[in-house]
Protein backbone atom coordinates (compact mmCIF):
# COMPACT_ATOMS: atom_id res chain seq x y z
CA UNK A 1 0.00 0.00 0.00
CA UNK A 2 1.54 3.36 -1.00
CA UNK A 3 1.54 6.52 1.12
CA UNK A 4 -1.43 8.10 -0.71
CA UNK A 5 -3.57 4.99 -0.19
CA UNK A 6 -2.60 4.81 3.48
CA UNK A 7 -3.48 8.49 3.96
CA UNK A 8 -6.88 8.08 2.27
CA UNK A 9 -7.65 5.07 4.45
CA UNK A 10 -6.60 6.91 7.58
CA UNK A 11 -8.81 9.90 6.72
CA UNK A 12 -11.78 7.59 6.27
CA UNK A 13 -11.16 5.70 9.52
CA UNK A 14 -10.65 8.91 11.53
CA UNK A 15 -13.95 10.31 10.30
CA UNK A 16 -15.66 7.02 11.04
CA UNK A 17 -14.29 6.89 14.58
CA UNK A 18 -15.22 10.52 15.31
CA UNK A 19 -18.68 10.05 13.72
CA UNK A 20 -18.12 12.93 11.30
CA UNK A 21 -19.77 12.36 7.92
CA UNK A 22 -18.54 15.48 6.12
CA UNK A 23 -15.51 17.15 7.65
CA UNK A 24 -15.18 20.95 7.84
CA UNK A 25 -12.27 23.15 9.07
CA UNK A 26 -14.13 23.62 12.35
CA UNK A 27 -14.08 19.84 12.95
CA UNK A 28 -10.27 19.71 12.81
CA UNK A 29 -9.87 21.18 16.31
CA UNK A 30 -12.27 18.59 17.72
CA UNK A 31 -10.36 15.77 16.00
CA UNK A 32 -6.99 17.10 17.26
CA UNK A 33 -8.24 17.29 20.86
CA UNK A 34 -9.78 13.82 20.64
CA UNK A 35 -6.57 12.25 19.31
CA UNK A 36 -4.41 14.04 21.88
CA UNK A 37 -6.63 12.93 24.78
CA UNK A 38 -6.73 9.35 23.54
CA UNK A 39 -3.02 8.91 22.81
CA UNK A 40 -1.53 11.42 25.28
CA UNK A 41 0.46 12.60 22.28
CA UNK A 42 -0.07 15.99 20.63
CA UNK A 43 -1.21 16.45 17.03
CA UNK A 44 -1.97 20.10 16.36
CA UNK A 45 -5.13 21.46 14.79
CA UNK A 46 -2.99 22.73 11.91
CA UNK A 47 -1.66 19.22 11.28
CA UNK A 48 -5.21 17.84 11.13
CA UNK A 49 -6.19 20.62 8.71
CA UNK A 50 -3.25 19.62 6.51
CA UNK A 51 -4.38 15.99 6.67
CA UNK A 52 -7.83 16.90 5.34
CA UNK A 53 -6.59 19.46 2.82
CA UNK A 54 -7.71 22.62 4.63
CA UNK A 55 -4.13 23.92 5.04
CA UNK A 56 -1.22 23.98 2.63
CA UNK A 57 1.43 21.29 3.12
CA UNK A 58 4.98 21.82 1.88
CA UNK A 59 6.23 18.38 2.96
CA UNK A 60 4.95 14.84 3.01
CA UNK A 61 3.44 13.88 6.34
CA UNK A 62 5.91 12.59 8.89
CA UNK A 63 5.95 8.97 9.95
CA UNK A 64 5.13 10.07 13.49
CA UNK A 65 1.94 11.79 12.32
CA UNK A 66 0.80 8.81 10.25
CA UNK A 67 1.67 6.37 13.03
CA UNK A 68 -0.31 8.41 15.57
CA UNK A 69 -3.36 8.45 13.31
CA UNK A 70 -3.02 4.72 12.74
CA UNK A 71 -2.77 4.07 16.47
CA UNK A 72 -5.83 6.24 17.10
CA UNK A 73 -8.01 4.26 14.71
CA UNK A 74 -6.55 0.91 15.85
CA UNK A 75 -5.21 0.27 12.40
CA UNK A 76 -2.81 -2.71 12.26
CA UNK A 77 0.82 -1.49 12.37
CA UNK A 78 1.52 -3.44 9.20
CA UNK A 79 -0.77 -1.06 7.34
CA UNK A 80 1.24 2.00 8.33
CA UNK A 81 4.48 3.43 7.05
CA UNK A 82 5.87 3.23 10.55
CA UNK A 83 8.40 0.61 9.61
CA UNK A 84 11.00 3.27 8.89
CA UNK A 85 13.12 2.32 11.91
CA UNK A 86 14.90 -0.28 9.76
CA UNK A 87 16.18 2.57 7.58
CA UNK A 88 17.21 4.51 10.67
CA UNK A 89 18.98 1.44 12.05
CA UNK A 90 20.91 1.01 8.79
CA UNK A 91 21.96 4.68 8.67
CA UNK A 92 22.99 4.63 12.33
CA UNK A 93 25.03 1.48 11.73
CA UNK A 94 26.86 3.06 8.79
CA UNK A 95 27.63 6.25 10.73
CA UNK A 96 28.82 4.20 13.70
CA UNK A 97 31.13 2.13 11.49
CA UNK A 98 32.65 5.28 10.00
CA UNK A 99 33.21 6.80 13.45
CA UNK A 100 34.89 3.66 14.79
CA UNK A 101 37.10 3.38 11.70
CA UNK A 102 38.08 7.03 12.04
CA UNK A 103 39.12 6.53 15.66
CA UNK A 104 41.06 3.38 14.75
CA UNK A 105 42.94 5.17 11.99
CA UNK A 106 43.93 8.02 14.33
CA UNK A 107 44.91 5.81 17.25
CA UNK A 108 48.52 6.56 18.25
CA UNK A 109 48.88 2.96 19.42
CA UNK A 110 47.78 0.44 16.76
CA UNK A 111 44.17 -0.34 17.62
CA UNK A 112 44.77 -4.10 17.65
CA UNK A 113 47.12 -3.52 20.61
CA UNK A 114 44.50 -1.61 22.62
CA UNK A 115 42.14 -3.31 25.04
CA UNK A 116 38.57 -2.93 26.24
CA UNK A 117 38.22 -1.86 29.84
CA UNK A 118 36.10 -3.86 32.24
CA UNK A 119 35.11 -0.90 34.41
CA UNK A 120 33.62 0.88 31.36
CA UNK A 121 31.57 -2.14 30.30
CA UNK A 122 30.32 -2.58 33.86
CA UNK A 123 29.40 1.11 34.16
CA UNK A 124 27.57 1.05 30.84
CA UNK A 125 25.52 -1.99 31.88
CA UNK A 126 24.62 -0.39 35.22
CA UNK A 127 23.64 2.77 33.36
CA UNK A 128 21.31 0.79 31.09
CA UNK A 129 19.63 -0.82 34.10
CA UNK A 130 19.17 2.52 35.88
CA UNK A 131 16.50 5.20 35.50
CA UNK A 132 19.13 7.61 34.16
CA UNK A 133 19.10 8.89 30.59
CA UNK A 134 22.68 10.15 30.14
CA UNK A 135 26.20 9.41 31.27
CA UNK A 136 29.70 10.54 30.33
CA UNK A 137 33.21 9.15 30.47
CA UNK A 138 35.19 12.05 31.90
CA UNK A 139 38.95 12.39 32.35
CA UNK A 140 41.95 14.67 31.73
CA UNK A 141 43.56 14.38 28.28
CA UNK A 142 45.52 11.21 27.40
CA UNK A 143 43.32 8.68 29.21
CA UNK A 144 42.17 6.99 25.99
CA UNK A 145 38.47 7.86 26.08
CA UNK A 146 37.97 7.60 22.29
CA UNK A 147 39.51 4.12 22.24
CA UNK A 148 37.39 3.20 25.27
CA UNK A 149 34.22 4.35 23.48
CA UNK A 150 35.16 2.43 20.33
CA UNK A 151 35.57 -0.82 22.23
CA UNK A 152 32.22 -0.29 23.96
CA UNK A 153 30.55 0.41 20.61
CA UNK A 154 31.95 -2.81 19.15
CA UNK A 155 30.82 -4.76 22.22
CA UNK A 156 27.29 -3.41 21.77
CA UNK A 157 27.30 -4.26 18.06
CA UNK A 158 28.55 -7.77 18.85
CA UNK A 159 25.86 -8.11 21.55
CA UNK A 160 28.43 -8.65 24.29
CA UNK A 161 26.90 -6.23 26.80
CA UNK A 162 23.87 -7.06 28.92
CA UNK A 163 20.91 -4.79 28.24
CA UNK A 164 22.04 -3.68 24.77
CA UNK A 165 20.79 -6.61 22.70
CA UNK A 166 17.86 -4.59 21.38
CA UNK A 167 19.20 -1.11 20.72
CA UNK A 168 20.09 1.01 17.73
CA UNK A 169 23.57 2.45 18.27
CA UNK A 170 24.45 5.83 16.78
CA UNK A 171 28.12 6.69 17.40
CA UNK A 172 28.97 10.21 16.28
CA UNK A 173 31.58 12.88 16.92
CA UNK A 174 30.78 16.41 18.02
CA UNK A 175 31.98 17.58 14.61
CA UNK A 176 29.11 15.63 12.99
CA UNK A 177 26.66 17.85 14.83
CA UNK A 178 27.50 21.21 13.34
CA UNK A 179 27.71 22.48 9.81
CA UNK A 180 30.43 24.71 8.41
CA UNK A 181 27.91 27.50 8.03
CA UNK A 182 27.58 29.96 10.88
CA UNK A 183 24.25 28.95 12.32
CA UNK A 184 22.72 27.88 15.60
CA UNK A 185 23.10 24.22 16.54
CA UNK A 186 19.99 22.31 17.66
CA UNK A 187 21.05 18.83 18.75
CA UNK A 188 17.76 17.11 17.96
CA UNK A 189 17.55 18.62 14.48
CA UNK A 190 21.09 17.52 13.63
CA UNK A 191 20.46 13.95 14.80
CA UNK A 192 17.23 13.77 12.78
CA UNK A 193 19.11 14.97 9.72
CA UNK A 194 21.84 12.34 10.18
CA UNK A 195 19.24 9.57 10.55
CA UNK A 196 16.96 10.80 7.78
CA UNK A 197 14.02 11.51 10.10
CA UNK A 198 11.44 13.98 8.81
CA UNK A 199 12.12 17.53 10.12
CA UNK A 200 8.50 17.88 11.30
CA UNK A 201 8.83 14.81 13.47
CA UNK A 202 9.74 14.73 17.15
CA UNK A 203 12.77 12.49 17.65
CA UNK A 204 11.67 11.67 21.20
CA UNK A 205 8.07 10.86 20.25
CA UNK A 206 9.23 8.84 17.26
CA UNK A 207 11.66 6.84 19.42
CA UNK A 208 9.00 6.42 22.15
CA UNK A 209 6.50 4.97 19.71
CA UNK A 210 9.08 2.62 18.24
CA UNK A 211 10.07 1.56 21.78
CA UNK A 212 6.44 0.86 22.65
CA UNK A 213 5.93 -1.25 19.54
CA UNK A 214 9.25 -3.09 19.31
CA UNK A 215 11.04 -2.59 22.63
CA UNK A 216 14.01 -1.24 20.70
CA UNK A 217 15.79 1.79 22.12
CA UNK A 218 18.23 4.31 20.65
CA UNK A 219 21.68 4.69 22.22
CA UNK A 220 23.68 7.76 21.15
CA UNK A 221 27.47 7.87 21.70
CA UNK A 222 29.10 11.30 21.30
CA UNK A 223 32.88 11.70 21.19
CA UNK A 224 35.27 14.40 20.00
CA UNK A 225 34.23 17.47 22.00
CA UNK A 226 37.94 18.34 22.29
CA UNK A 227 38.00 19.03 18.54
CA UNK A 228 35.61 21.89 19.15
CA UNK A 229 38.25 23.80 21.11
CA UNK A 230 38.83 25.33 17.67
CA UNK A 231 35.14 26.26 17.51
CA UNK A 232 34.42 27.33 21.07
CA UNK A 233 31.14 29.05 20.19
CA UNK A 234 29.85 25.89 18.53
CA UNK A 235 30.96 23.82 21.53
CA UNK A 236 29.01 25.96 23.97
CA UNK A 237 25.90 25.88 21.77
CA UNK A 238 26.15 22.14 21.24
CA UNK A 239 26.58 21.15 24.88
CA UNK A 240 23.78 23.46 26.01
CA UNK A 241 21.54 22.00 23.29
CA UNK A 242 22.40 18.45 24.40
CA UNK A 243 21.49 19.18 28.02
CA UNK A 244 18.28 20.82 26.81
CA UNK A 245 17.46 17.66 24.88
CA UNK A 246 18.15 15.51 27.98
CA UNK A 247 15.68 17.63 29.94
CA UNK A 248 13.11 17.13 27.17
CA UNK A 249 13.58 13.36 27.48
CA UNK A 250 12.06 13.44 30.95
CA UNK A 251 11.25 9.87 31.97
CA UNK A 252 11.51 8.46 28.46
CA UNK A 253 13.42 5.18 28.23
CA UNK A 254 13.62 5.12 24.45
CA UNK A 255 16.80 7.22 24.15
CA UNK A 256 19.99 7.05 26.20
CA UNK A 257 23.08 9.15 25.69
CA UNK A 258 26.75 8.42 26.38
CA UNK A 259 29.34 11.20 26.03
CA UNK A 260 33.12 11.45 26.25
CA UNK A 261 34.51 14.68 27.66
CA UNK A 262 37.63 16.20 29.15
CA UNK A 263 37.51 17.05 32.86
CA UNK A 264 37.97 20.79 32.40
CA UNK A 265 35.11 20.87 29.87
CA UNK A 266 32.82 18.87 32.14
CA UNK A 267 33.70 21.13 35.06
CA UNK A 268 32.11 24.08 33.26
CA UNK A 269 28.76 22.29 33.14
CA UNK A 270 28.86 20.41 36.45
CA UNK A 271 27.24 23.38 38.18
CA UNK A 272 24.52 23.50 35.52
CA UNK A 273 23.74 19.86 36.25
CA UNK A 274 23.84 20.32 40.04
CA UNK A 275 21.38 23.23 39.81
CA UNK A 276 18.84 21.14 37.87
CA UNK A 277 16.99 18.47 39.83
CA UNK A 278 16.04 16.66 36.62
CA UNK A 279 19.60 16.61 35.21
CA UNK A 280 20.97 15.47 38.55
CA UNK A 281 18.48 12.61 38.70
CA UNK A 282 19.05 11.59 35.08
CA UNK A 283 22.87 11.62 35.19
CA UNK A 284 24.66 8.32 35.83
CA UNK A 285 28.00 9.55 37.18
CA UNK A 286 29.79 6.18 37.06
CA UNK A 287 31.27 4.10 39.86
CA UNK A 288 34.66 5.88 39.78
CA UNK A 289 33.51 9.51 39.67
CA UNK A 290 35.62 11.87 41.77
CA UNK A 291 33.95 15.29 42.22
CA UNK A 292 37.27 16.87 43.18
CA UNK A 293 39.02 15.94 39.93
CA UNK A 294 35.91 15.81 37.72
CA UNK A 295 36.92 12.39 36.43
CA UNK A 296 35.42 8.90 36.36
CA UNK A 297 37.97 7.11 34.15
CA UNK A 298 40.59 5.40 36.35
CA UNK A 299 44.19 4.89 35.32
CA UNK A 300 45.15 1.55 33.83
CA UNK A 301 45.69 -1.15 36.45
CA UNK A 302 48.55 -3.68 36.49
CA UNK A 303 46.59 -6.37 34.68
CA UNK A 304 45.47 -4.00 31.93
CA UNK A 305 49.07 -2.86 31.43
CA UNK A 306 50.22 -6.48 31.20
CA UNK A 307 47.50 -7.28 28.64
CA UNK A 308 48.55 -4.37 26.42
CA UNK A 309 52.25 -5.21 26.59
CA UNK A 310 51.57 -8.77 25.52
CA UNK A 311 50.89 -7.30 22.07
CA UNK A 312 54.02 -5.12 21.90
CA UNK A 313 57.09 -6.81 20.44
CA UNK A 314 60.53 -5.98 21.85
CA UNK A 315 59.00 -4.52 25.00
CA UNK A 316 61.55 -4.36 27.80
CA UNK A 317 60.97 -5.83 31.22
CA UNK A 318 59.12 -3.08 33.04
CA UNK A 319 60.66 -1.65 36.15
CA UNK A 320 58.39 -0.30 38.86
CA UNK A 321 59.00 3.37 38.05
CA UNK A 322 58.21 2.97 34.36
CA UNK A 323 55.15 0.87 35.11
CA UNK A 324 53.72 3.87 36.95
CA UNK A 325 54.08 5.90 33.74
CA UNK A 326 52.06 3.32 31.82
CA UNK A 327 49.01 3.86 33.98
CA UNK A 328 48.27 6.59 31.45
CA UNK A 329 47.41 5.08 28.02
CA UNK A 330 49.15 7.90 26.13
CA UNK A 331 52.53 6.88 27.56
CA UNK A 332 52.15 3.37 26.19
CA UNK A 333 51.64 4.74 22.68
CA UNK A 334 54.70 6.99 23.12
CA UNK A 335 56.72 4.00 24.28
CA UNK A 336 55.63 2.02 21.20
CA UNK A 337 56.59 4.91 18.91
CA UNK A 338 60.09 5.10 20.41
CA UNK A 339 60.52 1.35 19.92
CA UNK A 340 59.45 1.72 16.30
CA UNK A 341 61.85 4.60 15.69
CA UNK A 342 64.74 2.63 17.22
CA UNK A 343 63.88 -0.69 15.59
CA UNK A 344 67.23 -0.58 13.75
CA UNK A 345 69.05 -1.34 17.01
CA UNK A 346 70.18 -4.91 17.60
CA UNK A 347 68.66 -4.95 21.08
CA UNK A 348 65.54 -3.21 22.43
CA UNK A 349 66.52 0.17 23.91
CA UNK A 350 66.24 1.02 27.59
CA UNK A 351 63.55 3.73 27.69
CA UNK A 352 63.08 6.17 30.56
CA UNK A 353 60.17 8.27 31.76
CA UNK A 354 61.99 11.43 30.60
CA UNK A 355 62.16 10.03 27.06
CA UNK A 356 58.39 9.51 27.05
CA UNK A 357 57.84 13.18 27.90
CA UNK A 358 60.36 14.26 25.26
CA UNK A 359 58.60 12.11 22.65
CA UNK A 360 55.26 13.70 23.55
CA UNK A 361 56.72 17.21 23.17
CA UNK A 362 58.25 16.29 19.82
CA UNK A 363 54.96 14.87 18.52
CA UNK A 364 52.60 17.53 19.78
CA UNK A 365 54.75 20.64 19.50
CA UNK A 366 58.00 20.45 17.53
CA UNK A 367 56.48 18.38 14.71
CA UNK A 368 53.24 20.37 14.55
CA UNK A 369 52.00 23.49 12.81
CA UNK A 370 52.81 26.85 14.42
CA UNK A 371 55.46 25.22 16.61
CA UNK A 372 57.40 28.49 17.01
CA UNK A 373 54.30 30.30 18.28
CA UNK A 374 53.38 27.37 20.54
CA UNK A 375 56.79 27.41 22.20
CA UNK A 376 56.40 31.17 22.68
CA UNK A 377 53.08 30.59 24.49
CA UNK A 378 54.45 27.84 26.72
CA UNK A 379 57.54 29.83 27.66
CA UNK A 380 55.44 32.88 28.49
CA UNK A 381 53.16 30.83 30.76
CA UNK A 382 56.22 29.51 32.59
CA UNK A 383 57.30 33.09 33.26
CA UNK A 384 53.79 34.16 34.31
CA UNK A 385 53.77 31.36 36.90
CA UNK A 386 56.98 32.86 38.31
CA UNK A 387 58.84 29.72 37.25
CA UNK A 388 56.40 27.38 38.93
CA UNK A 389 56.02 29.22 42.23
CA UNK A 390 52.38 29.95 41.38
CA UNK A 391 51.65 26.46 40.06
CA UNK A 392 51.13 25.42 36.42
CA UNK A 393 48.51 28.10 35.61
CA UNK A 394 48.59 31.72 34.44
CA UNK A 395 45.82 34.34 34.19
CA UNK A 396 44.36 34.30 30.70
CA UNK A 397 44.09 38.09 30.72
CA UNK A 398 47.91 38.26 30.77
CA UNK A 399 48.00 36.40 27.44
CA UNK A 400 45.44 38.52 25.59
CA UNK A 401 48.00 40.26 23.35
CA UNK A 402 49.53 36.93 22.35
CA UNK A 403 46.12 35.33 21.84
CA UNK A 404 45.13 37.89 19.24
CA UNK A 405 48.44 37.51 17.39
CA UNK A 406 48.78 33.70 17.54
CA UNK A 407 45.19 32.49 17.90
CA UNK A 408 45.54 29.33 15.78
CA UNK A 409 48.59 28.16 17.73
CA UNK A 410 46.80 28.69 21.02
CA UNK A 411 43.66 26.86 19.89
CA UNK A 412 45.72 23.87 18.74
CA UNK A 413 47.40 23.74 22.15
CA UNK A 414 43.93 23.52 23.69
CA UNK A 415 42.64 21.00 21.15
CA UNK A 416 45.66 18.73 21.57
CA UNK A 417 45.27 18.75 25.35
CA UNK A 418 48.61 20.45 26.06
CA UNK A 419 46.89 23.43 27.64
CA UNK A 420 43.45 23.80 29.20
CA UNK A 421 41.35 26.74 30.29
CA UNK A 422 39.93 26.77 33.79
CA UNK A 423 38.24 29.06 36.29
CA UNK A 424 40.23 30.03 39.36
CA UNK A 425 37.83 29.07 42.17
CA UNK A 426 39.95 30.79 44.81
CA UNK A 427 39.66 34.15 42.99
CA UNK A 428 36.82 36.41 44.08
CA UNK A 429 36.34 37.54 40.49
CA UNK A 430 36.41 33.94 39.14
CA UNK A 431 39.23 34.74 36.73
CA UNK A 432 39.90 32.45 33.80
CA UNK A 433 43.29 30.77 33.79
CA UNK A 434 45.39 28.86 31.26
CA UNK A 435 47.06 25.72 32.64
CA UNK A 436 49.44 23.01 31.54
CA UNK A 437 47.37 19.82 31.34
CA UNK A 438 50.32 17.53 32.15
CA UNK A 439 52.67 18.17 35.07
CA UNK A 440 55.59 16.52 33.26
CA UNK A 441 55.21 18.81 30.24
CA UNK A 442 55.17 21.78 32.60
CA UNK A 443 58.37 20.49 34.25
CA UNK A 444 59.95 19.96 30.82
CA UNK A 445 59.52 23.60 29.78
CA UNK A 446 60.30 24.84 33.28
CA UNK A 447 63.70 23.14 33.13
CA UNK A 448 64.36 24.71 29.72
CA UNK A 449 63.60 28.20 31.03
CA UNK A 450 65.79 27.65 34.09
CA UNK A 451 68.68 26.61 31.87
CA UNK A 452 68.20 29.63 29.60
CA UNK A 453 68.14 31.95 32.63
CA UNK A 454 71.33 30.43 34.04
CA UNK A 455 73.10 30.63 30.68
CA UNK A 456 72.34 34.34 30.55
CA UNK A 457 74.06 34.70 33.90
CA UNK A 458 70.89 35.54 35.70
CA UNK A 459 70.13 34.53 39.26
CA UNK A 460 68.03 31.39 39.26
CA UNK A 461 64.40 32.45 39.62
CA UNK A 462 63.89 29.61 42.08
CA UNK A 463 66.35 31.31 44.45
CA UNK A 464 64.58 34.65 44.40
Amino acid sequence: MDDASILNELRSLVLSKTCIRSVTPADCKKIAVEISQTLHRTLSETTIKRIFGFAHSQHNFSKFTLAALAEYVDMHPGHTVYDGWQDIDSKASLITTNTINGIKSRSELPFKMTISRDFAASDLQQFQQSECSFTAFISPPAYGRSILMSHLAEQIRNQQLTGYHNTTLLFITARDLFEKTEQTIVFEERVKMLLGIHPNESLIQYADLNYEQSGKSLTIFIDGFCELELKSRFREQLIESIFGFVQDLGDSKSIRMVMSMRSHTWKRYAKVISQSTLLTQKWFCGTHYNPDTYSNVPCLNDQEIENIFLGIEDAQTLNKALRQEFRFPLNISLYHQILEEKSYLSEPPEITAAELTAQYVRNKIYRSNYYTEKIHFLRKIIHLTNFGKKGPCAPKEMLITDLSAFRNAYLELLSDGILSEDICESCASAKQTVCFSHAKVFDYFLQIELLISNEKGLTSPIDK
